[in-house]
């Protein structure tokens, strides 16, 4: 699953060169594992796994798309990277929140 949505980023944004098609098989096996190892199945399991997730995946873009070819500056990491990353991360908590409304409903 991870090399297909890598495929279709890599296909849909012009500056990523690659990077998705190897970053995101990573994330979604160490995700996976993370669940059926580490884990257990609750709220904050949940959080944990999608911060850490979005952090290694939005430094890593950072790292690799904007700083070593764009030239951005570590502010850009500060002002765009972090926000993303809590962004992605509250977003999971309500997307979490609504599920299990829905499922007792």
């Amino acid at each position: 699953f991870g090399l297909v949505v890598g495929l279709l980023l890599d296909a849909y944004t012009a500056p990523s060169i690659g990077f998705h098609l190897v970053i995101m098989p990573f994330l979604g096996v160490g995700c996976a594992l993370a669940v059926n190892h580490l884990l257990l199945h609750n709220r904050y399991a949940r959080f944990v796994l999608c911060l850490v997730s979005s952090l290694i995946y939005c430094t890593a873009y950072f790292v690799v798309l904007q700083w070593m070819l764009g030239g951005h500056d570590f502010s850009y990491f500060y002002r765009f990277t972090l926000p993303g990353t809590l962004v992605c991360t509250l977003t999971s908590l309500v997307y979490g929140a609504g599920l299990r409304l829905f499922r007792k409903w």
